[in-house]
């Protein structure tokens, strides 16, 4: 029986490796760029997933990065809609909330809504004040009125796809609908 160097096993195993290789490139080149652009598209996305995860992570530490990450996401994307620019944003520890006016919403602005929402990937909740705020001063509206109007704007939005159940909350004071976007920090 013939002895064979050592170095023999190392350099069949990198010829065995780079004939796969050839053999993929050639596969992926006969392949319709159609295919091959949806195939890839498709694999970013998983990794995208992972990544969003990753950039989410600073709103939980929101001194870490000078600030609060969910109001500045929300104020960069809330200008460019136009149903939701009058809104006003405000942070809270590690959560932003987005104060909705006190005009019923549309459609139109429960749509815009929805699509802001889904592409943070955040935990929501619904908050509603049984006090609220009025130009002649406070004006006190029932907790089952508020809860419903709370979990009516939660509804919509579920019916509109935005893949997640939002919590709901009715507080004693604040604003008429509000939305909060981020880590719930109790």
């Amino acid at each position: 029986m013939m002895l064979r160097p050592a170095w023999m096993l190392t350099f069949a195993d990198m010829l065995s490796i780079l004939l796969c290789f050839l053999v993929l490139a050639y596969a992926l080149e006969a392949v319709p760029a159609a295919q091959r652009e949806n195939a890839l598209s498709s694999i970013r996305q998983v990794f995208r997933a992972g990544e969003a995860a990753r950039v989410a992570s600073p709103a939980q530490s929101p001194v870490a990065r000078g600030g609060n990450y969910w109001a500045t996401w929300l104020k960069a994307r809330v200008g460019q809609l136009p149903a939701l620019e009058k809104s006003v944003i405000a942070a809270h520890g590690a959560t932003a909330s987005l104060t909705l006016e006190a005009r019923p919403l549309t459609d139109a602005d429960v749509a815009a809504l929805t699509d802001l929402l889904r592409r943070s990937g955040a935990p929501i909740a619904i908050r509603a004040g049984a006090s609220v705020q009025a130009a002649g001063g406070q004006t006190a509206v029932s907790w089952a009125e508020a809860a419903g109007r709370a979990q009516r704007l939660a509804d919509r939005l579920a019916a509109a796809g935005l893949g997640q159940t939002p919590r709901v909350v009715v507080a004693g004071d604040g604003p008429a609908l509000m939305v909060e976007i981020g880590k719930d920090e109790q």
